[in-house]
């Protein structure tokens, strides 16, 4: 969503760019008089704070955007009380403190009187001051196309695909299959943080969860109306969320929410609200131990905020993955006052911060097959591209509501729906790979992506210096699991035992992401006598069946199957057969069956 300010940069776009702007939440903010168009490294993004001399300079927001008196300030390392400090500032000097942060950063979002300010610009205990700033929007709602009743628990694959934006991401290359195939693991047990307008329902879903996520909405906060229970007024986030995992209609379809509510019923919020967002998701993810978790945030900073990006860059160092639109001002926005490109990624926050996973949104149908969307940012800081064009989503009309077709142009296009969509793969990656860390989850992601399928849009935007990345997400890890068989007698004796041994390896390159099941059907005149596994649990004597559960990179099952060969001489053939389940894709299907013929004598 764009605020009504920006709009004044594309009014000569044409008009589903313009109504498409409006699906991503937009700070604006002053940017940077050096324009970038690679992402911002954590030690780059430390030199921001701490090149400042002292006393410190204010970091200004636009005047038709500064809240009055209100301030983001924030800490150096010296302090270790950060709630105690902002206590004792506004106690000695006056003011009000909204918010403290001392997870995400050190510091506090307070009203302060100009002579306070001065006073902190020459504190050695302070490192960054800045104007807070006002988010809204002019996204209209319009009445969502419904569809009612209850959603049922899909299998795997979904066919006919629920809608095209799956179907899409599934598979590398068009015509679309109708078809989403995603593993078993589905996303459980990783934790989902919605860094938006709360979710239909609130924490918990106290108050009517959405039956695309029923049950599985956990804890949460609210920095809206702080202690209320991040219930969804706008839709937005609750939209978002489903995407992500929906049941049906997203990709993770077993992951835990967390509603994190920084956006108000009128598209209003501020950058220190966002701030103490962040700031709640580093701490409640530090407060479980092992917890993996992944945070989505379709909004953005219509300019640069240090503070902001600091506080997602340390949120990321706690160990959680964070995806992030990359917004909407394609195919140019120039500022007027820094001559910025707000259509270039790399000038906004947050995302510009190196360790997120930046998204931009892309369409595919009759006429732009496989394109960059026009609304679309882009530049260095894209890391990728997600559908982000006649989306379909849950709506908060009721909880069984759907927003989908006829378009509207409005709340069904931007890349506000194409961040969720790589959340819920980096979810499904995480439950799949329980051990991977941050940084690993985002490399298989960018890297997994299919290459230089899109057409992407070209612009006479002269920031723009690297080579924009041509990258679709693909949320089919595929691995090649491999089948091999050997017999321990070539031509056994009729009536007399023998045995076959199968081997069964991940040859990568990825973890199975999926179990692994391995069937066996001896031939009619071949007795078993007994299956012996070196991992896992078969069942069954002549119909063999063995979970061999999921398969590192390199790691190999031997499962031995001991028989009596046929009363009477003969050749006999049996095939083994190892596939993963619930309908993953192997890359190399005709590696996953062997076959031995033996004949007795």
């Amino acid at each position: 969503m764009k605020k009504v300010i920006m709009l004044r940069f594309w009014r000569s776009a044409v008009s589903v760019c313009v109504a498409a702007l409006l699906c991503l939440l937009s700070l604006a903010v002053t940017a940077p008089a050096v324009a970038q168009d690679s992402k911002l490294s954590e030690a780059d993004l430390r030199k921001e704070i701490e090149g400042s001399g002292y006393p410190l300079t204010i970091r200004r927001a636009p005047e038709q955007h500064k809240i009055a008196n209100r301030y983001v300030i924030l800490f150096t390392d010296t302090v270790s009380d950060p709630d105690g400090e902002a206590g004792n500032i506004v106690a000695r000097e006056g003011g009000k403190v909204h918010f403290t942060y001392g997870h995400a950063v050190k510091g506090f979002a307070a009203t302060l009187s100009p002579e306070t300010v001065e006073k902190l610009r020459r504190d050695p205990r302070i490192a960054l001051i800045e104007e807070d700033r006002t988010v809204h929007t002019a996204w209209l709602a319009p009445p969502p196309f419904l569809q009612a009743g209850t959603i049922p628990v899909p299998q795997s694959p979904q066919t006919p695909a629920p809608s095209w934006a799956l179907d899409r991401i599934d598979q590398r290359n068009l015509p679309l299959d109708n078809s989403f195939s995603f593993p078993a693991s589905a996303g459980a047990g990783v934790h989902l943080y919605i860094i938006d307008s709360g979710m239909l329902g609130g924490i918990f879903g106290q108050a009517g969860a959405h039956v695309e996520y029923e049950g599985r909405v956990g804890d949460g906060a609210d920095f809206v109306t702080p202690g209320t229970n991040g219930d969804d007024c706008l839709g937005h986030g609750t939209f978002a969320a489903s995407l992500a995992g929906g049941t049906t209609l997203g990709v993770a379809k077993l992951v835990t929410f967390h509603p994190v509510r920084v956006i108000n019923c009128g598209d209003g919020g501020t950058v220190s609200g966002i701030i103490a967002g962040v700031n709640w998701v580093t701490s409640d993810h530090l407060a479980h131990p092992g917890q993996k978790a992944v945070a989505n945030m379709s909004l953005t900073v219509n300019g640069v905020d240090t503070a902001l990006d600091q506080a997602v860059q340390t949120s990321i160092n706690a160990g959680i993955v964070y995806v992030i639109a990359a917004g909407n001002s394609g195919p140019s926005a120039i500022d007027p006052i820094t001559g910025l490109d707000f259509a270039n990624s790399c000038n906004l926050s947050p995302q510009r911060v190196g360790s997120a996973i930046t998204v931009g949104a892309m369409q595919s149908d009759g006429f732009h097959p496989d394109s960059q969307a026009i609304f679309s940012d882009f530049g260095g800081c894209v890391d990728l591209y997600a559908p982000g064009v006649q989306m379909t989503g849950a709506s908060i009309a009721s909880t069984t509501a759907i927003t989908g077709p006829p378009f509207d142009g409005i709340n069904h296009f931007g890349t506000s729906w194409s961040a969720p969509l790589v959340s819920g793969v980096a979810a499904t990656y995480l439950a799949a790979n329980p051990n991977a860390n941050q940084s690993q989850v985002v490399s298989a992601i960018v890297s997994n992506a299919t290459i230089n399928v899109l057409s992407l849009i070209s612009t006479a935007n002269t920031t723009q210096t690297s080579v924009v990345p041509n990258r679709l997400l693909y949320s089919d890890f595929q691995t090649d699991i491999q089948t091999t068989v050997s017999s321990s007698n070539g031509s056994p004796v009729a009536d007399s035992q023998f045995a076959y041994t199968f081997q069964v390896k991940n040859s990568g390159p990825y973890n199975s992401m999926d179990p692994v099941l391995f069937t066996d059907n001896l031939p009619a005149a071949v007795g078993s006598v007994n299956v012996v596994t070196s991992r896992g649990t078969c069942s069954g004597i002549t119909q063999i069946s063995c979970n061999l559960g999921r398969l590192a990179v390199g790691e190999q099952a031997t499962i031995v199957v001991a028989a009596t060969a046929p009363f009477t001489p003969q050749s006999f053939t049996n095939t083994g057969t190892a596939a993963l389940q619930s309908g993953q894709t192997d890359r190399a299907p005709a590696n996953n069956a062997a076959t031995l013929t033996l004949t007795s004598h």
